[in-house]
């Protein structure tokens, strides 16, 4: 359950429509459709080496082990920098769903103390107890994310076929022209639906979660210890692994794709490619043409369910999508800390090391609860200030007399830009380290042979 809350997060809510907007309806299904059937293919080679040898920080090992030490640290950094980057930009994403109310938009006081510091801060709790307790609420959120997900595609299709007071049934309309496309983006369609590939892997990044958690999942049996690979440490033959292991690689992402690519493809046909309600990529200016006189921060599922005119439909759907955001920053945040123990545990912090080397030891330890607490804290205090520039220009209250509102205006872009190059950095960084694991395979599977 722990890959389903870490996949199933803000990347298809809302770079769905981001895609949508750049690339147009036929862009948003392939743009699903190939980066889940590349996941898929990445998991049978990382569970084929989880079932024989699960370890703590295993994406790391396992290229350092087979392919190169120093290669291998630094798919572990890269890794870490992924989902730690992440947890904060999730917690942006998080406030961009917030200002949905205008109450919290309006106030500083509320965006900044319980937003971006207050929410961390409980995540960073909810991650300290016990793995058996947050077990149990990796199960439960996850079983709500998936139930929210069902809700949505019903309800999209509903308002699709006219259930909104004094709305119209929709059908196919905005599938007219399913190749068009941001002309301010991309100069031609192909090159539209390459950078919608990329924006689609934010809603993949997680499938492969299942390798940090390997270690601290209860298994039903007693394993028999048995090291197939010499010089490492024993591994676990219990076959009831294997099958878990197994489940995860063929079955989550298959049907992550599956729903990423119906609740995508449902949504193309309730919203225009030139809504002013979709989210746009930062660089770009407002669509003046379309009628557009703001950006947009929220999600197309929101924007849909506010234009079906169902009372309070949109507001039940942003608290959807505000749990699913918060929920897949804790998972980012256990994973995030796992990768930094794993790095850090098998590092000699005696007397005779440098100095540096006992200080990434000191992450590498566990509390009495077999906590990594200090991967914890550091983990999530690494990129914690990034949600904060958000307060920069962040809302519309009269400005002083030296400051005018084109230049809130270009702060307040700039700023955005700022975050929104380091979330891509982190999801495209993603795709190196699934290179690097399918290299990894290759090389175990002719070790083997």
């Amino acid at each position: 359950m722990i890959t389903v809350n870490a996949t199933l997060g803000t990347g298809l809510y809302w770079r769905g429509g981001q895609i949508l907007e750049l690339g147009g309806p036929l862009a948003v299904v392939l743009s699903f459709l190939f980066i889940g059937v590349l996941t898929w293919g990445v998991m049978q080679c990382i569970t084929e080496m989880l079932c024989i040898w699960p370890i703590p920080g295993a994406l790391s090992v396992y290229v350092s082990q087979f392919v190169d030490e120093e290669l291998g640290i630094a798919v572990g950094v890269t890794y870490w920098f992924v989902y730690s980057m992440s947890f904060s930009t999730l917690v942006a994403t998080s406030a961009a769903e917030f200002n949905f109310w205008h109450y919290i938009h309006e106030s500083r006081v509320i965006q900044g103390c319980v937003i971006y510091f207050g929410i961390p801060l409980i995540l960073v709790f909810v991650n300290a107890v016990r793995i058996e307790i947050y077990g149990w609420l990796e199960v439960a959120t996850g079983s709500i994310k998936i139930l929210f997900l069902g809700v949505i595609i019903v309800t999209l299709i509903a308002i699709n076929r006219g259930a909104g007071p004094n709305t119209r049934p929709l059908g196919t309309s905005y599938w007219a022209s399913p190749t068009e496309f941001d002309t301010r983006a991309a100069d031609n369609w192909g090159t539209a639906l390459l950078m919608s590939i990329s924006i689609a892997t934010f809603a993949y990044t997680g499938v492969e979660v299942v390798a940090a958690s390997a270690l601290e999942a209860k298994w039903p049996h007693p394993a028999d210890e048995l090291s197939t690979i010499p010089g490492t440490p024993p591994r676990s033959n219990d076959p009831q692994i294997g099958k878990s292991f197994k489940f995860s690689a063929r079955f989550i992402p298959v049907l992550a794709m599956i729903g990423y690519t119906i609740s995508g493809l449902v949504a193309t046909f309730d919203i225009e490619r030139n809504s002013c309600a979709l989210p746009r990529l930062s660089w770009l200016s407002l669509d003046v043409e379309a009628g557009c006189t703001a950006p947009s921060n929220g999600a197309a599922f929101v924007a849909i369910a506010k234009m079906s005119n169902i009372p309070h439909l949109a507001d039940v759907f942003n608290a959807f999508l505000v749990f699913t955001c918060l929920s897949c920053a804790a998972t980012n945040l256990y994973v995030a800390s796992r990768t930094l123990f794993g790095l850090t545990t098998r590092l000699d912090g005696g007397e005779g090391q440098r100095w540096y080397l006992r200080v990434f030891a000191w992450f590498g330890k566990t509390d009495r609860r077999q906590v990594p607490l200090r991967a914890i804290i550091f983990s999530a205090a690494a990129f914690w200030w990034v949600p904060f520039l958000q307060l920069i220009g962040g809302n519309n209250t009269q400005s002083s007399a030296n400051t005018t509102e084109s230049s809130l205006k270009g702060t307040r872009a700039s700023v955005d830009m700022f975050v929104e190059v380091l979330s891509q950095m982190a999801y495209s960084a993603v795709l190196i380290v699934w290179a690097c694991e399918c290299l990894a395979f290759i090389r175990f599977y002719h070790w083997c042979v």
